[in-house]
């Protein structure tokens, strides 16, 4: 697999999506007579033994031809084309997701081939986590601006109170795809050229409320916050907005009693949160892992973040001390690491 910037290549340079459309199969499922395949044989002639001798000569060479071949295999190996990640990408997200002007999202995601779309759209996701490195930053970028105004056209439908809305497992999968391809110091153009910032706080806010009648949804968006906070540029998680509606994801999140998922998802907007503040030195980096030492950046964008967030540490403080009391020990611990790397701010 080759990381590489050209989105209409599968194999690098065959520019397989020129050459075959950009349309996703319609995935037509033949339907299978049972009536006519289930017939009891009633000829004379279809009882009749059945000779194998034949096939089992085209085995023996098929073997021999294998054996003979086996060195040309070695040389044939070498002379393969690169996958283009670019192009497993689009090819997923279009095997995945719904073409764009698809106003029947019923027919898209039919009963039929429902999981086939959700497992596609997660390996989406997960094959995007893979490039989340520093070194990778350009190429994500490039794919989130391709692949981005796909996925929110589908997260934006799920929110559509009337007509056939996405299901909530699909609109899981989006949000966290999109949480996937959020690439590090993304800014608020980058998110405006899809959609204006406010409105998709808005979204995510939504969907992290208890209006949303899927868990995995509001555990999504919750985890979508936390990450754009860690890899966002510092001009735009420093705004009074983007941090209310930040804290007020985690609190919608807290009112689940039910999924502890839900729950734990919302204090990761916190723990998010207290990364950027955290020092080279603070023992604190350590419980949070390597990455959040690659993402403080200079003592003096940690200060000016420091100085946004602190007219909210009360309220971030009383939130964190209302969840040490909650009956699951991930959710205890999470409060817990809060207060933790918050015991240092003045």
């Amino acid at each position: 697999v080759k990381v590489e910037n050209n989105w209409d290549d599968l194999f690098v340079g065959d520019q397989w999506f020129l050459l075959n459309g950009d349309k996703p199969d319609e995935m037509n499922i033949p339907v299978v007579d049972v009536l006519e395949s289930d017939k009891d044989i009633t000829s004379e002639a279809e009882e009749t033994d059945i000779d194998f001798e034949e096939g089992d000569e085209m085995l023996r060479e098929d073997k021999i031809n294998n054996e003979d071949n086996g060195n040309m295999n070695e040389l044939d190996s070498s002379d393969s084309r690169s996958l283009a990640f670019t192009g497993l990408c689009r090819l997923l997200m279009d095997q995945g997701l719904p073409p764009d002007g698809c106003h029947d999202m019923k027919k898209f995601f039919h009963a039929d081939y429902f999981a086939y779309r959700a497992a596609v759209v997660e390996s989406l996701s997960s094959l995007l986590t893979c490039i989340n490195g520093e070194e990778f930053t350009e190429n994500l970028k490039y794919i989130f601006e391709l692949a981005s105004p796909r996925i929110l056209s589908v997260i934006i439908e799920g929110q559509a109170t009337k007509g056939d809305r996405v299901p909530p497992l699909i609109l899981a999968k989006c949000l966290k795809c999109l949480s996937s391809a959020i690439f590090i110091d993304i800014e608020e153009t980058h998110l405006n050229k899809l959609i204006h910032s406010d409105i998709l706080n808005k979204i995510f806010l939504d969907n992290c409320g208890t209006k949303q009648p899927g868990w995995t949804v509001r555990e999504a968006s919750a985890l979508a916050v936390s990450n754009i906070i860690r890899k966002g540029k510092l001009s735009m998680i420093k705004k009074m907005q983007f941090i209310e509606n930040s804290i007020e994801c985690t609190n919608t999140c807290l009112l689940d009693r039910k999924f502890f998922r839900v729950r734990d998802a919302g204090l990761q907007i916190i723990l998010s949160f207290c990364a950027r503040t955290s020092t080279q030195n603070s023992s604190r980096n350590i419980a949070m892992g390597n990455s959040i030492l690659e993402r403080s950046t200079s003592e003096k964008e940690r200060q000016l973040f420091l100085e946004a967030i602190l007219p909210y540490k009360e309220r971030i403080m009383t939130t964190a001390r209302s969840s040490l009391t909650d009956n699951e020990s991930k959710v205890v611990s999470s409060a817990s690491e809060i207060l933790a790397a918050m015991s240092w701010w003045p």
